[in-house]
């Protein structure tokens, strides 16, 4: 396959989530597969390795293009506000429980940091799981995320806890 075939050809998100991945430095690379789910993880690698036999360098034009049309603050189409509206829906109909098993890795100022997105349904639930500890580090940072969180930090959250939803519920089916 060429390069342009693999970018016109069932262009899927873990196309793009290849060439991002392929621009980056060995062990920020390794570091992201090692968070992801197995599944995850063997589709991301499968896919870096057609990326580097087709031969895409980060500099490519191809590359280029996709990524940095991927990276744009601004909405892609007109119907961004209504995706990023669609994916609050969704982590919002999520169970408490869930949203413990997605986030119990994770530091406080994440755990936080999702917390002033939205008042999620789950939200009280999700923090009488948490330890006394964490609950107060999580409820001093709140405000902080509240005052100055810019769009494309709660775009790029919103994003990576729906896909680790989407993962759980795969993995649960």
């Amino acid at each position: 396959m060429n390069k342009e075939a693999f970018v016109v050809k069932d262009f899927s998100p873990y196309k793009k989530a290849a060439l991002l991945l392929n621009g980056l430095h060995h062990q920020d690379k390794d570091w992201i597969l090692s968070n992801l789910s197995g599944l995850q993880r063997e589709k991301l690698s499968a896919l870096l390795v057609e990326v580097a036999e087709i031969g895409f360098e980060s500099t490519d034009k191809y590359a280029t293009d996709i990524v940095s049309d991927f990276l744009k603050d601004k909405p892609r189409k007109n119907g961004h506000k209504k995706s990023i509206e669609e994916t609050i829906g969704l982590i919002d109909m999520a169970s408490a429980s869930s949203i413990h098993n997605i986030m119990q890795d994770e530091v406080p100022d994440v755990v936080a940091l999702l917390l002033a997105i939205n008042n999620w349904s789950w939200s009280s639930s999700y923090m009488s799981m948490l330890t006394e500890e964490s609950r107060e580090n999580v409820r001093f940072l709140i405000p902080e995320y509240l005052a100055k969180m810019p769009d494309s930090v709660r775009d790029a959250a919103l994003n990576y806890i729906q896909v680790k939803l989407i993962a759980v519920t795969d993995a649960n089916n």
